[in-house]
């Protein structure tokens, strides 16, 4: 009887400690899950974190997009088509004309010609106003006269020297040629 005795005491003893390392190994298994868990709730947010500038690019050019597409499509229909075109790059054309022009919601193209750069010269339109009536949606192009008889080597040197002084002046070169 004794030795039953004991035999019931250390199945009790063992169930004890079966039940202590289980409980142990459940603790240990839910504590390694929930560092689990935290280390993806740290590791997405930082994802999340980096993705942001590239959601909210997203959403700029979606944005963009769809405006370009509204515009191309009021284009298409004729919408918002004009064009007008201006005889020179004067002081006139940015006091003038370009209030005008706003105040309607137009936009123009005007040359830029004989190389002369904005700014240059006083009756001319200044760098600034310039780079203002780039900035509103106007063009420049480049005018010239078309060389007819006259040596067309003259001619291209000639453009190529007010290609370099707009480019010198930062400019760039205009999108189109007028020729006169």
């Amino acid at each position: 009887m004794k030795a039953g005795k004991q035999r019931m005491a250390l199945l009790r003893i063992v169930a004890v400690v079966v039940t202590v390392i289980g409980i142990i190994g459940i603790a240990a298994a839910l504590w390694a899950e929930k560092k689990k868990e935290q280390q993806w709730v740290s590791s997405n947010a930082e994802i999340t974190a980096r993705i942001k500038p590239f959601e909210e690019e997203k959403r700029v050019l979606e944005k963009q997009d769809k405006e370009w597409l509204q515009r191309l499509e009021n284009t298409r229909n004729g919408g918002t088509c004009v064009l007008f075109g201006f005889a020179n790059a004067n002081q006139t054309l940015t006091q003038d004309t370009l209030q005008i022009m706003t105040e309607y919601g137009y936009r123009g193209t005007f040359p830029l010609q004989n190389g002369l750069v904005p700014g240059s010269s006083p009756e001319l339109m200044s760098m600034e106003a310039f780079h203002g009536m780039l900035g509103s949606g106007w063009e420049y192009v480049f005018q010239t006269e078309s060389p007819g008889g006259e040596d067309e080597e003259q001619w291209v040197q000639q453009l190529d020297a007010q290609i370099a002084a707009w480019n010198g002046a930062g400019i760039g070169t205009p999108g189109g040629i007028f020729f006169l």
